[in-house]
């Protein structure tokens, strides 16, 4: 079903804020992510931004702490601002209908890209990522498509995740699910995905056989589970922003269509795959295929650049 041209309007306005945010999300992470203050060691004081000294207290780093904080400052308020314009936003995006993504997903998935994780590191592999073709292709697809109990994200296992607190400590994948959702855990799936009081599971898949640790090397974390045919899927990325069922915007980075099409149409045909996936991969393969066309005109305003990554301080 093509989008009506209101609905498209909306899309190109709540777009422009959302990228503004996200731009300004990913410098927090990359540059402003940890407070600075001031620490006494052996008597004398030290000017820290996290855990990393600057030097000692001078005319220099007194200057540099007071730039410091006026910039990470000047961006927490800029970050509440645009936050509060999409809020406002958000009732119209609903009444358009333009609420595509379950609330707990998008939830997640925002969690995960302001940490800048999405991209690079992580990206969106499973069916998921129709929502981000359907709206950079401007019609929406049938809804039995779309229905699903799990979020697949892909890991190529070339690095460990670096997620890191405010303090400079290391954090895990399962830490921001929790702050998502308390109920999620590892143990009831044998520490391989993470799955929440509702059974929604979130699994991390990576291609690389000899890797089924977890993708940030941290013990009780989501362990990766080894698939080695998703390999085609962790190349060049495809990255659009869809419509939360609660009117908020979220970004889905995710393989490109082409790529997905290929994998579905891969595992369709694959043996020991129950009847019904099998059925189901195919009917997605032939959807997006259909919007292949659209995407690939356009595909390079879909491309995603190298997200942010948390810097080791």
């Amino acid at each position: 079903m093509p989008l009506t041209n209101e609905q498209a309007r909306q899309l190109i306005d709540i777009g422009h804020v959302h990228a503004a945010q996200r731009t300004a999300q990913h410098e927090f992470i990359r540059n402003y992510r940890y407070s600075a203050r001031w620490r006494q060691i052996a008597g004398r004081e030290y000017f820290y931004i996290g855990e990393q000294s600057r030097g000692p207290r001078g005319p220099e780093s007194e200057a540099a702490c007071t730039a410091y904080i006026e910039a990470r400052e000047g961006l927490q308020s800029r970050l509440e601002k645009l936050q509060t314009r999409l809020e406002d936003m958000a009732p119209v995006n609903r009444a358009l209908r333009l609420g595509r993504v379950p609330k707990l997903p998008a939830r997640i998935l925002r969690a995960l890209d302001a940490e800048g994780l999405l991209g690079r590191q992580l990206r969106v592999i499973g069916t998921h990522a129709l929502f981000a073709y359907e709206i950079a292709a401007g019609e929406f697809f049938q809804a039995d498509l779309l229905a699903t109990t799990d979020l697949d994200l892909c890991w190529d296992a070339k690095e460990r995740l670096t997620i890191l607190a405010e303090d400079g400590s290391a954090r895990t994948v399962l830490s921001i699910l929790k702050r998502v959702d308390r109920s999620f855990d590892t143990g009831k799936l044998y520490g391989m995905s993470a799955a929440n009081d509702e059974n929604f599971i979130v699994d991390v898949i990576s291609p690389r056989q000899e890797d089924c640790s977890p993708a940030t090397g941290i013990a009780g974390d989501i362990a990766s589970a080894p698939i080695p045919e998703v390999e085609a899927l962790t190349g060049e990325a495809f990255s659009a922003m869809a419509i939360g069922e609660d009117g908020l915007p979220v970004q889905i980075v995710c393989p490109l269509p082409d790529a997905f099409v290929d994998h579905k149409r891969t595992i369709a045909v694959a043996s020991g795959r129950p009847a019904i996936q099998r059925q189901r991969d195919a009917a997605q393969a032939v959807a997006v295929a259909a919007v292949a066309r659209v995407l690939n005109a356009t595909g390079n305003l879909y491309r995603e650049a190298s997200t942010a990554t948390v810097p080791k301080l």
